[in-house]
């Protein structure tokens, strides 16, 4: 690839020259070598230089495979966050083809229970949902949830995080009563142990208020919530 044909700025231009060295010095495929090259993709889709970053990050996930494996942490982390480049360019197939392999690594392993497998399975459902495949969005979304309930107990912060996310995809889904009775259950409980005033209590209080009020009020949340949708995990 030719990276030194790409317009850099400075900070830029540095971090193509650190990645350009190490690949240089220690070879493509040296371990340090595809992490700087994650720091570069990084960079450029942080400022939205989606196709440099998408290139890169293709790269990336191609090189993890072949010398670290598809078991290896880095390698699952990096297949989900091309799956997040995907969903940001509204590519949603394609992401949902990489996200579901990244799941089924995350869990085997992470683990069911450890945030990297959560935050993949939601963008997991993101990907489905603007597909407008909401009973399979929620599916997945409800397995976790489930587990966590089963496992942890509802006051745990995996088991109230996939409640929340859950809630967001009922509501998403049109199944208002569902992400309704979801969303007061986390918010008694976040008032019991962080108090009315904190900020996540309120925030699910503002979610909460958006469904009671009525179509024109979720619209605006939702509209808030716009380029918000893709949830990064620590980049791989």
């Amino acid at each position: 690839m030719a990276y030194d044909q790409w317009q850099t700025d400075e900070d830029d231009k540095l971090q193509l020259q650190v990645f350009q060295t190490f690949k240089r010095t220690l070879g493509p495929e040296h371990p340090t070598t595809l992490d700087s090259l994650s720091d570069l993709a990084m960079k450029y889709f942080e400022k939205d230089r989606f196709k440099e970053a998408l290139d890169l990050q293709l790269e990336l996930v191609d090189g993890r495979k072949r010398v670290q494996g598809l078991d290896h942490p880095s390698t699952i982390l990096s297949m989900s966050n091309l799956g997040g480049q995907y969903l940001k360019q509204e590519r949603w197939s394609e992401a949902e083809i990489i996200l579901r392999q990244a799941v089924k690594g995350a869990k085997k392993v992470f683990g069911i229970e450890r945030s990297p497998t959560l935050t993949i399975t939601a963008n997991l459902s993101m990907a489905l949902q603007n597909q407008n495949r909401f009973d399979e969005a929620v599916a997945v979304i409800t397995e976790l949830n489930e587990i966590y309930m089963r496992n942890l107990g509802e006051e745990e912060v995996p088991t109230m995080a996939s409640t929340r996310i859950l809630a967001g995809v009922l509501r998403e889904a049109g199944r208002l009563d569902e992400a309704r009775e979801k969303l007061r259950k986390i918010k008694e409980i976040c008032s019991r142990k962080l108090g009315l005033d904190h900020e996540t209590t309120m925030s699910i209080e503002g979610e909460l208020r958006a469904i009671q009020d009525g179509p024109g009020q979720l619209e605006r949340l939702q509209a808030l919530n716009t380029g918000k949708r893709y949830i990064k995990v620590n980049i791989g």
